[in-house]
């Protein structure tokens, strides 16, 4: 649901040249985000208690959604599983870190907020 709603975003930005996104697709996010806290397992990941595809997936829309909107508050438990992506997760920093600051970039530049 969480990339859905993304794509959602950021495709009429870099292909129908929007250059407002409407507050409804933001709280979509947050709803999204909101939606993820309950299926946090006791294990700390997604699908149990080691991570899976599930949390590489989920992780670089997560990363995505923080780069590109502060506004948008992460429930305790998905901040929580985020920092144990990014601290646990092998190749995080290599594969998501500058792509995602390179994303974020692009996208409030091509908003006029950068």
């Amino acid at each position: 649901m969480l990339f859905t709603r993304m794509k959602n975003i950021l495709a009429p930005i870099f292909f129908e040249n929007v250059r407002e996104i409407p507050p409804e697709k933001v709280k979509g996010l947050q709803e999204s985000l909101d939606l993820m806290e309950p299926i946090i397992h006791e294990g700390g990941w997604l699908a149990g208690s080691h991570p899976t595809i599930a949390d590489c997936c989920c992780v670089a829309s997560v990363s995505t959604v923080v780069a590109i909107f502060p506004e948008v508050r992460l429930p305790a438990k998905v901040a929580a599983w985020l920092k144990r992506c990014q601290s646990e997760l092998p190749g995080y920093d290599e594969i998501n870190t500058d792509n995602i600051k390179k994303l974020a970039e692009a996208v409030l530049a091509t908003l006029g907020k950068k």
